[in-house]
């Protein structure tokens, strides 16, 4: 709502003017004129699920990476040895996907977004 709020009145005025209905006004106006705020949430989102979703993987689910984290057994996690392959790849692969998802998306955004 913040984003709606912070549209420029006269796009709206102008909308208004050449008798747009309220399906174009959304459409033509409002929705290009929050995307950029949307997709910076989006953004935000990314990192802060990563944050969230492996922990969460680690209580009690028998899938995914932080199952996997803790069933390669890797040094300091629950005493055990571990694998040094496996340690690898539990590293690197949440350390490039967010990045990469956010880089991703911010290449995207100018192109989508309209100033």
């Amino acid at each position: 709502m913040a984003s709606v709020r912070q549209l420029d009145p006269r796009w709206l005025q102008l909308s208004r003017s050449l008798s747009a209905t309220r399906w174009e006004t959304l459409r033509k106006v409002i929705l290009p004129g929050v995307l950029g705020h949307v997709l910076t949430g989006v953004r935000l989102s990314i990192g802060i699920l990563w944050i969230v979703l492996v922990p969460c993987e680690m209580l009690g689910v028998s899938a995914g990476l932080g199952y996997f984290i803790l069933d390669t057994g890797l040094p300091g996690v629950l005493g055990a040895d571990g694998d040094g392959a496996a340690d690898w790849r539990v590293g690197v692969c949440p350390g490039c996907l967010g990045p990469w998802a956010s880089l991703a998306l911010g290449t995207c955004q100018p192109r989508v977004v309209i100033v």
